[in-house]
């Protein structure tokens, strides 16, 4: 299957043309941060390609056989097309990458991870890629590295064309950006790794690109069994009104779907989904996030029961109460029975407060 074309392609392939970087020999330069992503991805091979308009020429690489490609058959040409982080968790599983020859043949690539090299003028000229032999995933911490090194990428490759020098003002205040953009994304993934909640995003195809949070153990989820799929496989229906498909398929259309309860799997989870999108501002994806929110159902209808109860108690205490064949009236100034009815009554106020409040 090949990736279709961006509309600016034509003018995509000017813009890398203006480098005059294609079939240039090895730079130590590139060749350090081709290794840099491979080290912070864990990954056996990494990649800083090009691509023209039929081809992918390899300026870096790291433990890669292959130097050049076929667009039509390289998965960089995914990468391009959307201009965003492209994960491929199983190449085998993927109609896009099966039958693509460094899958079948070689080095018999599993799982592929790409992000594009932007231009300042939004044009995506090649791709910073890792890839393995074994199916996996990709982080946000990886996903966040790899932004950063391409980044680093293209500052390098505006230096070497004089557009930009490296230890400039402008250089060490970009480094000390990304610096921050790291650490940033690191806080991020520590908190939502301890959040009682999943965390998840997908492509225009929803397909899941990222899945974390601290909910997925509870569910018994991993990462590698849900990358990759779509939101029909996962969930085993096609039908677009089921509410979790229907909410994705929303926010794919622009629109901002409320949060929805969803219950399964002997929970109750609150679902908000989002969209993603590029620094152009086109929807790209999807972020979701479920919250188990099982013990505040429960809590909620333990506090519902005991206010209907305590409701009951004041209806029937307000009633004229026969005790020992006389009637003794609940409502008499001064009684006793009386300020109870009026405790019960301040209770019951202050269970529907609270049940309110958790609503």
């Amino acid at each position: 299957m090949n990736a279709p074309l961006p509309a600016n392609d034509a003018k995509r392939v000017e813009a890398l043309e203006g480098f005059r970087i294609m079939d240039t020999e090895h730079e130590t330069s590139f060749d350090e941060l081709a290794w840099l992503a491979a080290h912070a991805c864990g990954s056996r091979f990494a990649q800083i390609n090009f691509v023209h308009s039929s081809r992918v020429w390899t300026k870096a690489n790291v433990g890669f056989p292959e130097t050049e490609q076929r667009r039509n058959i390289a998965p960089c040409s995914y990468v391009i097309s959307a201009g965003d982080v492209t994960v491929f968790p199983d190449t085998y599983d993927d109609d896009r990458t099966s039958l693509s020859p460094i899958v079948i043949q070689g080095p018999r690539v599993r799982f592929y991870a790409g992000v594009p090299l932007m231009t300042r003028d939004g044009f995506a000229i090649g791709t910073l890629c890792v890839m393995d032999t074994d199916p996996r995933t990709l982080t946000v911490s990886q996903g966040g590295a790899l932004w950063a090194i391409s980044r680093q990428v293209m500052a390098n490759l505006y230096a070497r064309n004089g557009r930009g020098e490296p230890g400039s003002s402008s250089s060490l205040q970009d480094a000390d950006a990304e610096e921050r953009a790291r650490q940033h994304a690191e806080r991020i993934v520590t908190l939502a790794d301890q959040m009682p909640a999943i965390l998840w995003t997908t492509d225009e195809q929803l397909r899941f690109t990222t899945t974390l949070g601290a909910a997925m153990e509870q569910f018994h989820m991993k990462p590698a069994e849900v990358m990759g799929k779509t939101l029909q496989e996962y969930f085993g229906t096609d039908d677009p009104a089921f509410a979790p498909i229907a909410a994705h398929i929303a926010a794919l259309r622009g629109e901002t779907p409320g949060p929805l309860r969803w219950s399964g799997w002997g929970h109750t989870l609150e679902v908000r989904v989002t969209q993603l999108r590029n620094k152009h501002g086109d929807v790209t994806g999807c972020l979701g996030m479920a919250l188990d929110i099982t013990e505040r159902v429960a809590i909620d209808r333990a506090a519902n029961r005991v206010r209907d109860d305590f409701r009951t108690l004041v209806e029937a205490a307000s009633k004229a109460i026969p005790v020992d064949g006389h009637d003794f009236v609940s409502s008499g100034e001064g009684s006793s029975l009386g300020s109870g009815i009026s405790a019960a009554e301040d209770v019951l106020q202050q269970l529907e407060d609270i049940t309110s409040r958790s609503a």
